[in-house]
């Protein structure tokens, strides 16, 4: 099942994700006191912009649904009498959307992490006799670096392209 949370205008639904709520799915009829649906979606898609929002109307109106679609970028459409299946459905379609956005970010943040751990660790790792001697001669201008390559960088290359592999 669902966990419901209702408002009776939208006014009030709109403070409720003034106060941060987190919804995965939020659903506005087109006629609701105080605000439209249409004004209310587009509140709450800047301020919850990843869940998706569906429209419920028993208005066949080309301006609310442009409007709907164009500035509050509603998710779906449902025109009243709207049958109990059909809704869960959607509701369902539009969960997913939104489980599927959340999992990518968490699945971001994580492989930024571990990119981050990697990058500390290869700014701490200690610097060879040879790299010490090479950056000096290269900072007097004696070398040309164009062949240089040590067993050292090789095996970074060969981490970092593994590591790679594994957050990919």
């Amino acid at each position: 099942g669902f966990e419901v949370v209702t408002c009776v205008n939208g006014k009030e639904a709109a403070e409720l994700l003034e106060r941060g709520s987190s919804f995965s799915v939020i659903i506005a009829d087109y006629k609701m006191p105080i605000m439209k649906g249409t004004e209310f979606l587009q509140i709450a898609k800047q301020l919850s912009p990843h869940s998706p929002r569906i429209m419920i109307t028993a208005y066949q109106n080309a301006k609310m649904m442009e409007d709907s679609i164009n500035k509050a970028e509603v998710f779906r459409f449902l025109t009243k009498p709207i049958e109990v299946e059909e809704l869960l459905e959607v509701v369902r379609s539009a969960v997913a959307k939104y489980e599927s956005h959340i999992w990518e970010e968490q699945k971001t943040l994580q492989n930024d992490a571990f990119i981050q751990k990697i990058k500390d660790a290869l700014e701490q790792a200690p610097v060879t006799k040879e790299e010490q001697e090479f950056a000096s001669l290269k900072l007097k201008g004696h070398t040309d670096d164009s062949d240089f390559c040590p067993v050292e960088m090789l095996d970074m290359i060969s981490a970092l392209s593994n590591a790679l592999d594994i957050i990919n």
